[in-house]
């Protein structure tokens, strides 16, 4: 962590995590939500339709933060999400993804498939 002048007030919001040894910089573990977006990105996933919600701000964390940025398309009704993810799948050579919150979120999508 940086501090301005040594009176102990940090100047920059990005604090590394120190390994063992003095200056040795440990890499941040993965999360399931990385894995998924990892996968994602290896399916070649380009367009992601869906609402977001608190039950998934890890995943849209990890779209945030992905190698390769998704196209995110906000929806109004995760039913709409998967009627767009199945038109979109029936492109050729496109793979349809929609995402939405737990509990009702997850039972809306089911009723676009």
């Amino acid at each position: 962590m940086e501090t301005n002048g040594g009176d102990g007030h940090a100047t920059s919001a990005v604090v590394a995590h120190r390994g063992r040894y003095a200056g040795e910089q440990t890499p941040k573990p993965m999360t399931a939500a990385d894995v998924l977006v990892e996968t994602l990105q290896k399916w070649g996933v380009e367009v992601i339709f869906g609402m977001p919600g608190d039950g998934i701000n890890g995943v849209i964390e990890a779209l945030r933060h992905a190698a390769r940025p998704f196209r995110f398309v906000t929806v109004r009704h995760e039913e709409s999400a998967a009627f767009m993810a199945a038109r979109g799948r029936s492109l050729p050579a496109k793979l349809g993804c929609c995402l939405a919150t737990t509990g009702p979120g997850g039972i809306h999508l089911l009723n676009g498939l």
